[in-house]
């Protein structure tokens, strides 16, 4: 009964893992979320079709970063212009196992070339026109007098309080716009909620002083949009006002600019430099993500928010400065896979969740004793990541925190950790850690294969040790279980092949199932008084443990307890020995029980 319980708890932890996987991956949207996933089946290989649905989740993560660049070319392609077949041409250059990119490429190659033969039959056109084109002129500064004492209507406008707003466009199909400062002798001071929404045919816009804000989806889904031009006194950009402008590329921001609203500039692929304002205080939520074309973002130091998700996706930014902002918020920097270098560090205390994740060519990141929390996922997938310094003032280190950092050879946790996060630190190539006294908790898979691990020193303090926190850490020699520790989780130490001996204190109530299956070079082991169950498969495999000494309090030895250890020849029963599970002792080669 008691070994079928300890069976029946591991598949239910391992089926409450598998859930919450399902379930993570059911409601995953982005490319960053596919990878993490991916992540947490890899874990639970070996288990139902956990295999399978990690790869679903990585073709499903490579096949969203694929639907972007081909959605982004097929935009650039749209614009007919050499700059444009060039941009898709770089963006299809990216993209994996599809095989219209040939041809696509193919089509742009053939459509510059063409372009480009048109521009130089226009240049000589040209030269011939020019003498027609001085005699038209002429004739038309004489009828253009009337033009321009009652010029055609083209911008709407609407009175409110002393000045007037742009509220929409008259003349559908104008290229360049030049919004007014003056409309009937009161200043123009600001652009309407959708003014300008899905002007397919603008090109430019020229904004100025005197308009202060820019309203929501003001310029959204202009999908030719290339030039805007703000004259200082501008104070707002609200939400989604150049949402979807992914042809947008030269745009100047006023240092009086003091606030850019959500989604604000999402999807505008071709912006590769912006210039922030030193009066800038917020950025809101999306503002810019998905600019896959943004090279760096130096933010201001009057910033004092940046919102959630605010960069996520920008896959060329290289270099950012996080100027006053004290939190780094959720998914903010996600998958901007070639962000080297992020200044400003000094001045955070708290990272969001996934704020750096798939940061993969990130090499460092140095905190200063302001940080407290490190969220789930935070710095997850940075492959490239060689230091991670966390100060003491850090009290909190999320799930998966730093999860497939491949690179970080040491690591120290800081002393007011109270606990480790599920697969805080699994693949990481540490060689030794050191637990802090106030830890009380090691989570589950939280060193999960650290195949480089050597030894770990935990302090008293610690009262639990989570199921495989130290799975196939096969480097693993040294290890110490202080006194207070009451549970060990099933698998925890599964596949330690290098550790030699271990030393369980009386404080150890619980050893859950294989605990230490597949320690192959282990072999002492002194087991805790209290003791009154052997799990399951507990020292399965242990091939070179010689002997074992079983309390006097163990009631039942679970099946398959100590099933292949080969070389163990002496067992000492307990009197009070009630059950022995199937296969038991399976394999060994006992001389005296």
């Amino acid at each position: 009964m008691d070994n079928e319980k300890y069976e029946n708890n591991e598949q239910n932890s391992l089926e409450g893992l598998y859930k919450v996987a399902v379930s993570e991956m059911n409601n995953a949207v982005y490319e960053a979320d596919y990878l993490r996933v991916a992540t947490r089946f890899y874990g639970l290989r070996g288990y139902r079709d956990a295999e399978e649905l990690e790869w679903r989740c990585r073709r499903r993560a490579e096949k969203i970063r694929n639907d972007d660049l081909l959605e982004s070319a097929k935009y650039q392609m749209k614009s007919d212009t050499v700059v444009g077949y060039r941009k898709a041409i770089e963006a299809l250059s990216q993209v994996k196992n599809r095989m219209e990119t040939k041809e696509l490429v193919t089509l742009c190659e053939q459509k510059i070339a063409a372009l480009e033969a048109n521009e130089r039959k226009r240049r000589r056109r040209l030269k011939v026109l020019i003498t027609t084109v001085v005699s038209v002129a002429l004739t038309a500064i004489v009828i253009g007098v009337g033009f321009w004492i009652n010029p055609p209507p083209v911008l709407g406008f609407k009175a409110v309080g002393d000045g007037m707003i742009v509220v929409e466009l008259k003349k559908q199909r104008i290229k360049e716009l030049e919004i007014p400062s003056e409309v009937k002798g009161k200043p123009v001071v600001g652009i309407a909620e959708g003014a300008f929404t899905d002007c397919d045919s603008l090109i430019s816009v020229s904004i100025p002083e005197s308009v202060k804000a820019i309203g929501k989806n003001a310029f959204a889904d202009c999908s030719f949009l290339y030039t805007v031009k703000i004259e200082e006194g501008l104070e707002i950009i609200a939400e989604g006002a150049f949402d979807n402008c992914r042809m947008l590329r030269n745009i100047t921001l006023p240092s009086t600019l003091v606030s850019i609203g959500n989604n604000a500039f999402r999807w505008c692929q071709s912006i590769k430099d912006i210039s922030f304002g030193a009066g800038l205080e917020t950025i809101g939520e999306y503002a810019f993500s998905n600019c896959s074309s943004l090279t760096d973002a130096i933010l201001p130091t009057s910033l004092k928010s940046l919102g959630a998700h605010a960069f996520e996706q920008c896959c060329n930014l290289r270099e950012v400065a996080l100027g006053g902002i004290e939190i780094i918020e959720a998914y903010t920097f996600s998958g901007c896979v070639r962000l080297e270098s992020v200044r400003g560090l000094e001045n955070i205390t708290a990272i969001g969740d996934s704020a750096f994740a798939s940061c993969s060519k990130l090499v460092a990141a140095n905190f200063s004793d302001k940080l407290e929390s490190v969220g789930d996922g935070a710095f997850s997938n940075c492959a490239a990541l060689t230091v991670a310094v966390l100060p003491a003032s850090v009290k909190h280190i999320g799930n998966s925190a730093f999860v497939n950092c491949l690179s970080v050879g040491t690591f120290v946790i800081p002393e007011g950790i109270t606990e480790i996060g599920e697969m805080a630190f699994a693949y990481m190539p540490i060689t030794k850690v050191e637990i802090p006294s106030g830890v009380k908790k090691i989570g589950h898979h939280a060193f999960y294969e650290c195949s480089k691990l050597t030894e770990v020193l935990l302090h008293e303090g610690l009262e639990s040790i989570s199921y495989s926190a130290f799975q196939n850490c096969r480097s693993l020699a040294q290890i110490n279980i202080p006194n207070g520790v009451q549970s060990i989780g099933f698998s925890a130490f599964m596949n330690c092949g290098s550790l030699t001996s271990i030393d369980l204190p009386d404080s150890v109530t619980d050893l859950g199932t294989a605990v230490f299956s597949g320690c192959r070079s282990l072999e002492t082991v002194e087991l805790p008084a209290g003791l009154d169950i052997i799990s399951s498969k507990l020292f399965e495999g242990c091939r070179a443990l010689l002997k074992i000494t079983i309390p006097q309090s163990v009631k039942t030895i679970g099946a398959e307890a100590f099933t292949r250890c080969y070389a163990l020849g002496s067992v000492v029963l307990p009197d009070g020995l009630e059950y022995i599970g199937d296969k038991a002792f399976y394999g060994c080669s006992l001389k005296n029980a």
